[in-house]
């Protein structure tokens, strides 16, 4: 797992990185734990739901609750009727026989300009799933340019960097090996550009998860360790863990416990090879 490369005061907006000595990760506060709204519509916490926002008990309906930093979608498709229901983000590479698909309002989804092959947001409901957690302000934007896609223009940071340049915010997705890719993401407010060892963003960056459930996880008000861009990787968030790092290469990454968003690994294994890496510029 990648540790994050802030050891310096944590309240300053743009922080100057080091090497950080070795410590061990510090645990999850319970406010990034996402808490499910019961029928009655009184806060319950699940039992065992310190940790990822995964373990929460079943319900009678759909929930999507905003607690503490936590977006968490859970769809119970057995207990209701099909036009009540909550669509799950899927796997866009999923080789299973998929269900039928649900389709959402034309004028609520962008346009995706710009990808010539196979997308990660390929899937409707993918795409549906992030839209709706967006600032406000970007909800209603109406198309979403590819910028990089490594499947597309090759696997190289220093093209990534180049076609970033200038475009803000953006909308990053890795599809994590092995297939069918397990997808993370995030969203990043200031172009994703080398800043040399020091960290930038604003409080509107947010990071995703997609497995088991999706989970949207806001910035937090203990740092400022948004986002950082350097020649060897880029991160999205700090304190502890990266909550995303992928390395200069483009071919791994890794995700810890990371205390600027409260949340948790994105995925179980923390470390992992890429196989896509997208950036979308939203406007």
């Amino acid at each position: 797992m990648r540790r994050c490369l802030c050891c310096l005061d944590p309240t300053k907006r743009a922080v100057t990185a080091k090497e950080p000595s070795p410590q061990p990760v510090k645990r999850r506060s319970a406010k990034g734990t996402a808490t499910h709204l019961s029928t009655s519509g009184s806060p319950e916490r699940p039992a065992g739901s310190e940790g990822a926002p995964g373990n929460a008990t079943s319900t009678a309906h759909p929930v999507i609750t905003i607690s503490g930093d936590a977006f968490v979608q859970d769809s119970i498709r057995d207990s209701i009727p099909e036009a009540q229901q909550m669509p799950q983000a899927p796997d866009p590479t999923s080789t299973s026989s998929p269900e039928a698909p649900r389709t959402h309002p034309a004028s609520f989804l962008p346009k995706l300009v710009g990808a010539t092959g196979p997308s990660l947001l390929d899937s409707e409901d993918v795409l549906h799933s992030i839209v709706r957690v967006l600032p406000q302000q970007y909800q209603g934007c109406q198309r979403w340019d590819l910028v990089y896609s490594n499947l597309q223009h090759g696997t190289s940071m220093t093209t990534l960097y180049t076609f970033a340049k200038e475009k803000a915010p953006v909308v990053l997705l890795l599809g994590a090996n092995p297939k069918p890719w397990k997808l993370l993401g995030a969203f990043v407010t200031e172009p994703l550009v080398p800043h040399g060892r020091k960290f930038f963003g604003t409080p509107d960056t947010r990071l995703f998860q997609f497995h088991p459930q999706f989970a949207m996880y806001q910035a937090s008000s203990r740092d400022s360790m948004f986002t950082y861009a350097s020649m060897d990787g880029f991160g999205v968030g700090g304190g502890g863990s990266f909550g995303i790092f992928v390395s200069g290469d483009l071919l791994s990454g890794s995700t810890g416990e990371c205390e600027t968003f409260c949340s948790p690994p994105l995925l179980p294994q923390g470390d992992f090879c890429i196989g896509g890496v997208e950036l979308w510029y939203v406007h």
